[in-house]
């Protein structure tokens, strides 16, 4: 495929916002870049390589969303660099006038196997190590989310992008009724989470996992939110399957050795925190898709498969109350 253009040229942004970029002591021979997906929390990321091969990734927000992003991410790095780990590999992170750059993480050797394996737990075991607490739910800015989704779903909606307003109702009800069966008094098991802990965010090495992308990660996620997390959306936007598939997949491996180790060590209601991480995916996105003018088309399939596991524990919450 030939080059754009040979030499120089320019990207121009829609705003009137002048940036430029901030980390002239980087070497590079070659540059991509990529624009970021649509929505409020885009951003420009820039992949510089040496040599042919990659080195640094700067991330450029566009939005003041995608700037508390960037932020966070800095902010998240710089505090998991404080502790030496056996199995997480992470990037190392310079922040500078808005921008950041994160060093790519990719191993030399990768596994491109997807499946969920010991390293992945091996991983979320040592990050939970250093970061485990309890704390009451309502305390924590996890549970802030899910009120604000909370408070935004009950205001009447006004959808122009393609979402179906049925589906929607019947999405809201559902969470609505899951939400009021919490008690967010109660304490939580809690630690730190990636926020999008995905198999397009990680490279499985040689028994280590090398995981990038972190501007979404919080220290007081419910522990496993990762890992329902991971077979949610993997099984959703890479394997299109339906809720009963993806939750056969999760009960299986929450049988495993190193997933029972988790729950007893760290005290986990594995069917609270699954129910929690529902509460919290909703309650996050949803408000923000029916915000967008224009959606992918996945978010349908999201919005479906959400549905179909919060009225299965709508159902159970129904059963016990009987």
């Amino acid at each position: 495929m030939k080059p754009i253009v040979d030499g120089q040229f320019s990207v121009f942004f829609k705003n009137n916002r002048k940036f430029k970029i901030s980390f002239d002591d980087i070497p590079f021979d070659d540059f991509a870049i990529f624009t970021g997906t649509i929505g409020e929390n885009r951003k420009a990321i820039i992949s510089l390589s040496k040599n042919k091969s990659c080195t640094h990734f700067i991330k450029i927000p566009l939005t003041d969303a995608s700037l508390d992003l960037v932020k966070n991410e800095y902010q998240q790095l710089t505090n998991l660099g404080k502790f030496k780990y056996a199995t997480t590999v992470f990037p190392n992170v310079k922040f500078i006038e808005d921008q950041i750059v994160v060093s790519n993480v990719l191993p030399m050797s990768k596994n491109s196997n997807q499946s969920w394996s010991s390293t992945h737990w091996n991983s979320l075991n040592e990050l939970y190590r250093f970061s485990y607490r309890k704390k009451p739910l309502e305390e924590t800015p996890f549970w802030k989310t899910i009120n604000d989704g909370i408070t935004f779903l009950q205001q009447p909606i006004s959808i122009n992008n393609g979402l179906i307003k049925k589906d929607i109702e019947k999405l809201k009800e559902a969470v609505e009724q899951l939400y009021y069966s919490i008690n967010s008094t109660k304490t939580v098991s809690l630690g730190i989470g990636h926020g999008d802990f995905t198999p397009w965010n990680m490279y499985v090495g040689k028994d280590k996992l090398h995981v990038y992308d972190w501007e979404m990660s919080q220290h007081n996620f419910p522990l496993l939110f990762d890992f329902y997390h991971y077979f949610f959306q993997k099984g959703i936007l890479i394997n299109q399957e339906k809720f009963s598939e993806i939750n056969r997949s999760i009960q299986s491996q929450l049988t495993n050795e190193n997933a029972l180790d988790i729950l007893k060590s760290f005290k986990i209601e594995k069917e609270k925190h699954f129910q929690l991480y529902l509460l919290y995916i909703v309650c996050y996105y949803l408000p923000k898709y029916l915000s967008q003018p224009k959606l992918h088309h996945q978010v349908h399939w999201l919005v479906s498969t959400w549905t179909e596991a919060l009225q299965s524990f709508a159902r159970k919450v129904e059963v016990s109350n009987a």
